[in-house]
């Protein structure tokens, strides 16, 4: 039986291996077809505006434009294109983090490190990032590099200062790219704290407080240097809180519907151009209809009002609501998927059609395939990689009678507490707006784990030491 159990792992780490090295090959072939043009997202203009003024507001990062800032003047001195350079800085990035990420999970050596970094490099959302002027690709890097080392803080059993200071490095890193990576890339330190907290609250809790300590400095950190080179409402967009991101969750798809249980104020500033407007476009939510209210009546009056709207939208719609939730959660979570069904006119109103009309404008053909193929894989990838899982786990429990490595289960669980965390704030922040660049990590931690399901990938199925 268990020689049986074995030859199947076998087929299913080599039929991984295959579909991976398609996706690899046609991944390359788009990333030298791209290399010569900028793809036409409008947050690339307003990338590029900004690192020009360096006035940013609270939903823009001050990294990504002084990134932008050194290539522009690497451009002048030495005439090469400034979004060439960004390229091969994200590409490069991005690899060595790949790579170091799975060497955190199991070390691989020669062509099988390679391989593995590649493999998640390729991935169709991941490389149209990669090759973007956007700071996806460099935050999800850096969130990359922050969990190598809190798995190497979990599997070397309680973590030192220096290596908690390397993922904090990295999350301040994050959060200054992307803003909401504050409270996003805070979980898998927030995550190794509490493991340390618990592994040494009896013999050594002096640790624990210098471990505190150190991760409120860098909290500390990342709030100042927001707050210095933020600037809120700079670019006349909706006030960030809570209550703005409740109502453009909420009220969106419905907005003209409750407009009998609009407050008499928000009648009175909304005419029904500006309603035709809001309810035209997703993002109009936050670039008119915030806008307009805060300059009537406030900001702090404007998000009560955002709260009234919001729970009207929610008695009157809770079940349209509640599917539109739902439908958004699923597709961050299996963005390769929804991005087919959306494409095939069989979901809901997103970004995915936008940002594959851009992706496919140099190489139309080439991206088709590559789009199609690699979300079909990504399917079949996923259901080999948890049969041979739960064929794995049979094997041990029934001959070994044991886990072989408990902290193989903490990494996992650190990355479903990481993954559900970026689900969850990305899908409460609006409808209409599923951005699947938003999802591209938890796309590549399925990813990994198909990686990791071939035996020649060292998956640690396979390990006799039981590491993860």
């Amino acid at each position: 039986m268990r020689k049986a159990a074995t030859y199947i792992l076998a087929v299913i780490s080599r039929i991984v291996f295959i579909g991976l090295c398609v996706q690899i090959i046609m991944g390359i072939f788009w990333m030298c077809g791209s290399f010569a043009g900028v793809m036409q997202f409008g947050e690339s203009d307003f990338y590029v505006e900004v690192s020009k003024s360096f006035l940013c507001d609270e939903y823009t990062g001050v990294l990504y434009p002084v990134l932008l800032l050194f290539a522009r003047l690497i451009e002048k001195l030495f005439h090469v294109p400034f979004f060439g350079i960004m390229y091969v800085l994200q590409l490069t990035y991005g690899a060595c983090a790949s790579h170091r990420f799975l060497q955190s999970i199991h070390r691989s050596k020669g062509f099988w490190g390679v391989w593995g970094s590649l493999a998640m490099l390729t991935v169709p959302m991941a490389m149209q990032c990669h090759m973007a002027i956007l700071p996806h690709s460099l935050t999800g890097s850096c969130i990359l590099m922050e969990l190598s080392f809190v798995f190497d803080a979990i599997r070397k059993g309680a973590p030192k200062a220096a290596q908690l200071m390397k993922a904090c490095a990295f999350w301040l890193a994050a959060a200054l790219l992307m803003p909401e990576y504050l409270y996003l890339g805070a979980l898998p330190v927030l995550f190794v704290f509490m493991f340390d907290a618990a592994k040494l609250w009896k013999d050594r809790k002096i640790s624990i407080v210098y471990n505190l300590i150190l991760v409120c400095a860098f909290a500390g950190l990342i709030l100042g240097a927001q707050s210095l080179s933020q600037v809120e409402g700079s670019y006349g967009k909706m006030h960030r809180s809570i209550p703005s991101a409740l109502v453009c969750r909420m009220a969106w798809t419905c907005l003209g519907e409750i407009y009998s249980y609009w407050p008499e104020e928000l009648k009175e500033c909304m005419d029904s151009e500006k309603i035709t407007e809001c309810i035209t476009y997703a993002d109009n939510m936050v670039k008119v209809f915030g806008p307009t209210i805060e300059r009537y009546v406030g900001v702090e009056r404007a998000e009560e009002i955002y709260v009234e709207v919001a729970q009207a939208a929610w008695q009157v719609y809770r079940q349209k609501v509640k599917r539109e939730i739902l439908l958004d959660a699923v597709a961050y979570t299996v963005s390769p998927v929804a991005l087919q069904l959306q494409l095939e006119g069989r979901a809901y109103e997103s970004y995915s059609a936008r940002n594959y009309e851009v992706m496919r404008e140099r190489l139309p053909g080439l991206t088709k395939h590559y789009v199609n193929y690699s979300a079909w894989f990504f399917v079949v990838g996923l259901l080999l990689a948890a049969a041979g899982q739960m064929l794995y786990t049979c094997l041990t429990l029934a001959f070994d009678r044991r886990i072989k490595s408990w902290s193989s289960i903490l990494c996992v669980f650190c990355c479903v507490i990481f993954a559900a965390g970026l689900v969850g704030w990305y899908t409460m922040q609006g409808a209409g707006i599923m951005d699947y660049k938003n999802s591209v990590l938890v796309t590549c931690l399925w990813t990994a784990w198909m990686i990791l399901t071939t035996k020649k990938g060292k998956m640690y199925a396979y390990s006799d030491s039981g590491e993860i």
